[in-house]
């Protein structure tokens, strides 16, 4: 990876391990690419003292401070294994992760002379306008970084991610990796000639809106299908209806996902569209829609 992707600029990076396996490995990478790099969160421990494992905003504040303080170029984050990483600009503000990931993918459609992009139905529609616009198409699979994974090969694709930092770059590796895409991300930084916030602010970032409603396992099979009707009612305008994972509706300036959640009794509700005012209307009639036909098998 080094010999691939070296650098010419003497970057200043802050890095947050949050004292998982990432500590002693990306230090030494960036630094063997020429960074200048200062930690916080860098001395290994699974108990995760210094902040939890996950790279979300809310845990980040550590990051965001040293690199607002110490005027730093970028920072990165990565969760407890290393798989998923996440970007502070250099403002010491977090990365939308949405705009982050179609960002990195239009660049590398754009560097390519196009090629197809892999992310999940559950990701924004910035990501799918960001690839079309620079020649790419975008190809949607079920949630988790396995089925990306295996699409990207399956298919040929140049890249594919999930907004959560689990990005599958197959030129170097078939399986998510945090690790890399830091390092390739800086890459397109410098060869953009721009900084992670100009990177970044060319993507839109949409209203979503994220809700569930519990339900027993044995009864989120049987629900789908009413709920798909019910759907099918509520939004006749849809353009397209994918039942890849879930039922996900796409309208003219948005869509709706409805999926059975695979880690809890619940039924995950997710609705994206232009205007606040849209995504509002649109969550508040699939969430009646969902809580009456599962309130009806009670």
């Amino acid at each position: 990876v080094v010999n691939k992707t070296m650098l010419s600029k003497r970057w200043r990076v802050g890095v947050d391990s949050g004292s998982g396996a990432t500590c002693i490995i990306v230090p030494k990478i960036l630094r063997e690419l020429g960074a200048e790099v200062f930690t916080v969160n860098s001395q290994p421990d699974g108990t995760f003292p210094g902040r939890a494992p996950e790279p979300t905003s809310e845990n980040l504040a550590d990051l965001c401070t040293l690199v607002r303080e110490r005027k730093l170029d970028v920072g990165f984050a990565f969760d407890g294994d290393g798989d998923r990483f996440a970007v502070i600009d250099e403002t010491g503000r977090f990365a939308h992760q949405d705009s982050s990931l179609a960002a990195y993918a239009s660049h590398e459609v754009c560097r390519r002379g196009g090629g197809s992009v892999v992310t999940h139905v559950d990701a924004s529609m910035c990501i799918e306008e960001a690839v079309q616009r620079s020649g790419g198409k975008l190809l949607r699979t079920k949630v988790g970084d396995v089925a990306v994974s295996r699409t990207v090969k399956s298919t040929g694709s140049i890249f594919g991610g999930e907004p959560c930092g689990s990005w599958v770059h197959p030129d170097f590796n078939p399986a998510a990796d945090g690790i890399l895409s830091a390092i390739l991300f800086l890459r397109a930084l410098e060869t953009e000639g721009v900084t992670p916030s100009q990177f970044v602010s060319k993507i839109p970032v949409y209203p979503i809106l994220r809700s569930k409603v519990e339900c027993e396992p044995l009864e989120k099979e049987s629900a789908m299908p009413l709920i798909k009707g019910r759907l099918l009612e509520a939004f006749h305008e849809m353009e397209e209806l994918s039942e890849l994972d879930g039922i996900r509706v796409r309208l003219s300036s948005g869509w709706i996902l409805v999926r059975p959640s695979g880690t809890e009794p619940a039924i995950r509700i997710t609705a994206e569209f232009r205007s606040s005012e849209e995504t509002e209307e649109a969550m508040r009639k699939t969430l009646s829609i969902v809580k009456e036909i599962v309130g009806e098998r009670r």
